[in-house]
């Protein structure tokens, strides 16, 4: 008997070291992901701000939520139809749709549309999502996520690392506004934010 409450201890430990590593590891590489964008957003020749001549302020992000550390059941599309969504500008995008995410997050149960630039060899996915924060702490056009593509199985979708689209900064970019379907009705209160 107390072999197995020992396992059981054992066990319980392992997973909650596995879980805190596995959070702790998802946070330090939202942290390197935040230094790239910032210093991309502030020094590339090929930011918004340079190409516009606009300057940059900096970006605010939620603080880390590993709540918003979503493992998603990926439900591949097959064929993989194109689809236009419209820009900010009125011109017409292609995308391809390549799969189904589906997942909980407090309770609720959501399925959002993973995108991807090509058919063959996608290197990630594309989620372009609205949420309940857009137009009061986000941008009211809705966010970005990219995700490391694979052809099946389960994901990790991290909100944490949501971004604005270049046209929140710049309006003269063309930015394509997510699809309708892609509302998660509740705030995803992850990623970047307005300034306060």
């Amino acid at each position: 008997m107390k072999l197995k409450i020992i396992i059981a201890i054992a066990f319980v430990i392992v997973v909650g070291v596995t879980i805190y590593s596995l959070s702790g590891n998802q946070k330090e590489s939202w942290e390197k992901w935040k230094n790239d964008r910032e210093e991309f957003l502030r020094n590339s020749s090929s930011s918004p701000f340079n190409e516009a001549d606009v300057e940059f302020e900096g970006v605010n992000y939620f603080n880390y939520d590993p709540e918003f550390e979503i493992k998603a059941k990926l439900s591949p599309i097959r064929p993989q139809n194109p689809v236009k969504l419209t820009s900010t500008t009125g011109e017409d995008l292609t995308y391809f749709q390549s799969a189904l995410a589906t997942f909980d997050i407090k309770g609720k149960n959501f399925e959002v549309m993973l995108l991807t630039l090509t058919k063959n060899a996608p290197e990630e996915y594309h989620l372009l999502f609205t949420d309940k924060t857009n137009g009061m702490s986000t941008y009211g056009g809705g966010r970005y996520l990219e995700i490391p593509y694979k052809d099946a199985g389960n994901i990790l979708i991290n909100f944490n690392k949501a971004y604005y689209p270049y046209c929140a900064y710049v309006h003269d970019y063309s930015c394509p506004i997510p699809p309708r379907g892609n509302y998660i009705d509740l705030k995803i209160t992850a990623g970047e934010k307005d300034a306060q």
